[in-house]
């Protein structure tokens, strides 16, 4: 007799997921900051628009889809604005991630 899971035993292939220090996890909580991306599509360049609220230091992270970490840039509290230059990134979806105290908000990049 063959059952269900034997079959799916057969075709399903073997993989292996690993996590590395290279890569951020796309998380979205409440948070006391924002930011705003423009434009978005963008093209040779975007900016940020930062709201850190009264927080000293924080981190933003430039990732693939995949989560892996292409850019990190350190702001404090006087950043407002961040311009950032694309010509290093292929066309496609890129996230920009705001840290700060165990707190992040994600937002989707589009590069034409």
């Amino acid at each position: 007799m063959i059952y269900i899971r034997d079959i799916i035993k057969l075709y399903v292939p073997k993989f292996k997921l690993e996590a590395t220090q290279d890569v951020l996890p796309i998380v979205e909580q409440n948070n006391s900051f924002n930011f705003e991306i423009y434009p978005n599509p963008a093209q040779n360049q975007f900016t940020l628009q930062i709201d850190l609220q009264n927080l000293y230091q924080a981190n933003i992270f430039i990732s693939n889809t995949h989560g892996q970490i292409i850019d990190k840039i350190s702001l404090n509290s006087d950043d407002k604005y961040l311009h950032y230059n694309t010509s290093h990134l292929a066309r496609g979806c890129f996230h920009a991630t705001l840290v700060n105290n165990n707190q992040s908000i994600t937002k989707k990049i589009i590069i034409q």
